[in-house]
């Protein structure tokens, strides 16, 4: 038990740091480009990959058994880390070939980053409250979907399989990531998306809280639908709304937000649940009396930030074209830097 915890608190670590350190990446790659679009990708190639790994590897365990898959998996995540030292030496040789040549490129940060608290410190409104919008919208939908096939069995009468098919159409309308990515760098107006993220969000849920048996699908692809709009957009904004030298600083930050509003909203929910567990029907209704006030919260802070944004220079309304035309510096991707040369 003991070596299972420590492996779970290393590979929490390690995907922690991989994904703030990726994203970094992309922000730096992409800052005047498909920035959007560059983190939609990434985003819906890494919940592909994670189901067909749950696929590939349960059908191979009646094989390979459990000490075979357990390799298998580990040379799965050891080609991983070999891409991520790939995309870091194409990353550092771009940066030191931009220093080598007197280059000014914007996605370098020209500052070092100061301590902790300088950073935390020049971190504006705008910042903050992404921020809390990512510590409610993530635990709430995690909540979802985490308690939802039983409150189908319960409430619908669904079989067990069919409850859970019906929630996982959270994550399958996921797909169009990408369009929402496209659309956030070709139009813009990112503070207006959060509106109708969370607007979505909220909806649903009341719906389910007021409406007696409310046909179910609708309202998952509904939750479904702003899930996939999330990803591409919280991410992406942090980056636009914090200095270079502290995007990663942001990420990171943002990571700590997620993970800390999906555990304790999941406490939470679950306490609520397992109050009064003989009355089935009453818990049902505090847990989504609970989830749509976090959602009914969200909505609130979307439209502060929609004030805020006014107030500090619009940095969430610009498309990418508008962006890079207000700055002469560009940067180049270092991978096609490298296939030019």
């Amino acid at each position: 038990m003991a070596l299972l915890t420590l492996g779970r608190i290393i590979s929490g670590l390690s995907g922690g740091a991989n994904s703030v350190i990726s994203n970094r990446i992309k922000a730096r790659w992409f800052f005047y480009k498909e920035l959007g679009l560059s983190f939609a990708a990434a985003i819906l190639f890494d919940r592909l990959g994670s189901a067909c790994a749950f696929v590939i590897l349960g059908a191979l365990l009646p094989v390979l058994k459990m000490r075979g898959v357990m390799w298998l998996a580990f040379g799965m995540t050891s080609l991983g880390a070999l891409f991520i030292l790939i995309i870091s030496y194409l990353d550092n040789r771009k940066v030191d070939e931009s220093h080598d040549h007197g280059e000014n490129l914007s996605w370098i940060a020209v500052k070092t980053p100061g301590t902790l608290w300088s950073v935390v410190r020049t971190l504006d409104g705008v910042f903050w409250s992404i921020s809390v919008i990512v510590f409610l919208y993530y635990g709430t939908v995690a909540v979802f979907t985490a308690n939802g096939p039983n409150f189908l069995a319960q409430s619908y009468g669904f079989s067990e399989s069919k409850s859970s098919y019906i929630i996982g159409l959270v994550y399958i309308v996921g797909l169009v990531t990408p369009v929402v990515g496209h659309l956030l760098d070709r139009y813009g107006y990112r503070e207006y998306w959060m509106i109708g993220m969370a607007l979505v969000l909220f909806l649903s849920l009341f719906l389910f809280c007021i409406v007696p048996k409310f046909p179910a699908v609708p309202l998952v692809l509904l939750i479904g639908l702003g899930f996939s709009i999330i990803g591409s957009l919280v991410w992406t904004s942090f980056t636009l709304v914090v200095a270079p030298e502290n995007v990663g600083f942001a990420l990171g930050f943002g990571k700590f937000f997620h993970y800390t509003g999906t555990g304790t909203t999941t406490a939470i929910a679950g306490a609520i649940l397992n109050n009064a567990a003989s009355m089935l029907k009453l818990p049902w209704l505090v847990f989504f009396v609970f989830s749509t006030a976090m959602a009914a919260v969200c909505v609130v802070i979307s439209f502060i930030i929609v004030l805020l944004n006014r107030k500090t220079g619009y940095r969430l309304t610009l498309s990418q074209l508008k962006r890079s035309q207000r700055t002469p510096a560009q940067e180049v991707t270092p991978l096609i830097s490298a296939a030019t040369e």
